[in-house]
Order: C-alpha cells, then sequence, then structure tokens
C-alpha cells in the first residue's frame, strides 16, 4: 500500500466518485503528519503501520484523556514508553473493527500473533511518532499528534472537493459531503437532494469543515441538548434549536449556511423540522470512526 492509497482508505469510499476524484484525479498531496503513518520510511504502508494508524483515528477524544489519566500510573503527565503502548494497545482492543477481526482470525488476546494483527510498533518508533523528549510522552504532545492527524485527513477530503482550489467549498459539495456518508443504497437519493443546492450562494472555509466533523463526535449530547431546549416536542427541531445546541454542546458557532444545507440534505418529508433518526442515522456516518470500516480489508 503507498501513502496515496492510505489516503484513499482513510476516507469514506463515495467520496472519490463523487468529487470527480476516481478518474486520473487522485488524492491531490498526502499531508506530513500523514507521511509519518511510513513509520519505517520505506515508502510503503505495511499490515502494521495501516492498523496502527487506522487505530488512531478510530480513538474518540473523550476516551483519550480517559486513557491518559488511567495509565499515567505516577500521575506525573507524562507517560513512558511501556504505558504509551499499553494505552494504544487497550484503546485498539475497543476497536469494533479489530474485535471483529479477532473473531474471524479466531484469536484472543494471549495469542503471540497479536502484536502483528493489532498494529502494534517497535518501542523506539513509536516514542518517536508522538514525540517524545527524555523518554517520556507528555499528555500536550499526545493530544496534539491525535489532532494533527485528524487535521490531516479532513484537508485531505476538503481539497478533494475543492478541485479548483477556491480555498473554500460551495453549499452543493457540502451537500456531497454529506451525501457520501450515506448508506450506498441511499446515496443516489441524497446526491439528487444535493442538486437543490447548485444555485445556493455561500462558502463553507476548510477550518469551519473541520470543526463540524469534530463537533459531531458530540452528535448524541447535541440532540440531548436539544431535546431539553425543546420539551414540548422530544426529539424534533427546526434549524434555530439544531444551531443553539450545536454552539452549546461544542463551543463551535455552526454558521448558518452549514445548517440550511443540513436540512436540505436530511430532512427527507421537507417539513422544515429534522427527528432524532433523520439526523443521527445520516451524520453518525460523519463521524471519524466510520473510517476504520477499511481496516479489515488492508
Amino acid at each position: 500500500m503507498t501513502l496515496e492509497d492510505l489516503c484513499r482508505a482513510l476516507l469514506p469510499p463515495a467520496v472519490m466518485e463523487l468529487s470527480g476524484s476516481d478518474g486520473n484525479r487522485g488524492v491531490p498531496r498526502v499531508p506530513p503528519s500523514l507521511q509519518l503513518a511510513d513509520l519505517n520510511q520505506d515508502g510503503l504502508i505495511s499490515h502494521s503501520e495501516y492498523v496502527f494508524f487506522i487505530t488512531l483515528l478510530s480513538i474518540r477524544p473523550r476516551d483519550l484523556f480517559i486513557a491518559f489519566r488511567m495509565f499515567d500510573l505516577d500521575q506525573n503527565g507524562t507517560l513512558d514508553a511501556r504505558e504509551l503502548q499499553t494505552v494504544l494497545r487497550v484503546l485498539n482492543m475497543k476497536n469494533p473493527c479489530m474485535l471483529s477481526l479477532l473473531e474471524t482470525e479466531d484469536l484472543d488476546l494471549s495469542d503471540e500473533k497479536l502484536p502483528e494483527i493489532a498494529g502494534e510498533v517497535e518501542l523506539d518508533t513509536l516514542m518517536a511518532f508522538f514525540r517524545a523528549s527524555d523518554g517520556k510522552v507528555t499528555y500536550r504532545s499526545f493530544m496534539e499528534v491525535f489532532a494533527q492527524v485528524h487535521r490531516s485527513v479532513h484537508e485531505i477530503e476538503f481539497e478533494l472537493w475543492d478541485h479548483e482550489h477556491n480555498g473554500y467549498m460551495t453549499p452543493f459539495q457540502f451537500g456531497l459531503s454529506i451525501a457520501s456518508r450515506a448508506p450506498p443504497s441511499d446515496i443516489d437519493e441524497y446526491v439528487g437532494r444535493a442538486q437543490i443546492l447548485r444555485d445556493m450562494e455561500g462558502r463553507i472555509t476548510p477550518e469551519e469543515n473541520h470543526e463540524f466533523l469534530i463537533a459531531l463526535d458530540s452528535l448524541e449530547k447535541i440532540v440531548s441538548a436539544i431535546n431539553l431546549y425543546t420539551l414540548d416536542k422530544p426529539n424534533r427541531f427546526n434549524k434555530g434549536s439544531f444551531a443553539r445546541a450545536f454552539t452549546a454542546v461544542t463551543g463551535f458557532t455552526i454558521p448558518s449556511i452549514m445548517v440550511d444545507v443540513i436540512f436540505v440534505m436530511l430532512d427527507r418529508d421537507g417539513d422544515g423540522v429534522l427527528d432524532f433518526d433523520e439526523l443521527v442515522t445520516a451524520l453518525r456516518r460523519h463521524k471519524l470512526s466510520t473510517r476504520t470500516e477499511q481496516t479489515t480489508t488492508w
């Protein structure tokens, strides 16, 4: 697997097709943080390197904080090599795709083949990847590496949609990005709905798209906040209550143009109101963890 193959694998499969990148035009560039996935610098991504990197993308931010605190045994705000390896091993074993792989291979946690299958890498390489200093990885560098990896994946996708290098996504392109996460059987329906957006004016910046994708890790909390705000009609909300709850939970003031596009794409009955099923079913596929679906098909 090449670095460009890795970049493709990290994106929902439909992105390449809907952005027009499945022909001669491929991934525009490989960001430096994703080049680090080639841990041994041989120009190719091995199975262990691939699984290791997919694991990084599958871990939720709130799990990172808890895991770091739990395995920082001396509570000094750092992890040594063994502690760091243990953290990643535990988090990897919570990955649904890894659990599925263990079941397929008929392995258990004591199997000697587990480190290879789970994508474990040499301790020195691991420490270098997480920018260790004096044999220790700080919480700050630990979180910065994860954040940089996620941002790089978002940058790749944004550049695929913004193939004319305008520096922004149009409402139509943002709508297609939502369509690309739909179940395969529903993609045509969502693409058809996106046609409504062709003449809509507005721009979505790279930072806005990145903040939106990161915020979706809090999707259930957003819906809970909406329910508090609309007690008279639980699980049903309009644009105003959606935007208010989105900002209250995530701290990201979602632009009105993004809200407009979301409602065009997800309000399937066209009544101007979303319900829980409409929102969660569609947007849950936007979450970063969906990229781990590629883990078992390396």
